[in-house]
């Protein structure tokens, strides 16, 4: 602001200290962000927990092969404790399924008996699909 003649005159652009710049966003603006943003949250989450999605062939595999072979398992075992690892959210053929000593196994197909020697992780193996 300057003065010309007693008269304030304001520069172009300039604002007062006393003055808003923008009005506060609205109610509607926040609940549209809001859902907005717990939808696309849940969707990034199912598709990075998706055992099929093309993020673990492409992003995270490589990356886990760069580690040693200790950091590897360490990172899986902390994925799969906090619920970050994927999940096999389908069902197995009906061929695979076998009996084995007296028990139905849906897939022949089973993990390490110390992969997860501390028991961190137990609940996350049951959905990788193991037998």
């Amino acid at each position: 602001m300057f003065r010309i003649g007693g008269a304030r005159i304001a520069k172009a652009g300039a604002r007062s200290f006393g003055a808003k710049a923008h009005p506060p966003p609205s109610r509607l603006r926040n609940a549209v962000w809001a859902t907005s943003s717990i939808v696309v949250g849940g969707l990034g989450y199912l598709y990075v927990t998706d055992a099929s999605a093309g993020i673990h062939k492409y992003v995270s595999t490589p990356l886990m092969r760069q580690l040693d072979a200790e950091q590897a398992h360490q990172l899986a075992i902390g994925s799969m404790k906090y619920g970050v690892s994927p999940v096999d959210r389908s069902t197995d053929d009906s061929v695979l399924e076998i009996e084995l000593w007296g028990k139905r196994v849906t897939n022949p197909i089973g993990v390490a008996a110390g992969f997860d020697k501390n028991g961190e992780a137990i609940d996350a193996l049951f959905g990788l699909g193991f037998g």
